[in-house]
């Protein structure tokens, strides 16, 4: 990421932590033009299991700034968290 890419991308970044590694995978980014509301979409699953130590799985997605209110951010079918954006 480039420090200019904050400009035009919001940075959204999910870490698992545990004696588990996970596998990311985008399903959908909607962008909603009537409310300004976009909604990422994907999916987690555990590639390994049952680890010795604690690993940290990151997941970042840039996604473009528009005029976006509200990123709603939903994993595996299930809401997690709406993200109000400061523009």
């Amino acid at each position: 990421i480039l420090n200019g890419d904050f400009v035009k991308y919001f940075a959204v970044l999910v870490v698992k932590s545990g004696k588990k590694k996970f596998d990311f995978r985008t399903q959908k980014v909607r962008y909603d033009e009537e409310t300004n509301e976009l909604s990422l979409s994907y999916s987690s699953k555990v590639s390994i299991d049952n680890l010795k130590e604690d690993v940290f799985t990151p997941y970042l997605i840039l996604i473009d700034k528009k005029n976006t209110n509200k990123i709603s951010i939903i994993e595996n079918g299930r809401k997690i968290y709406d993200l109000p954006t400061r523009r």
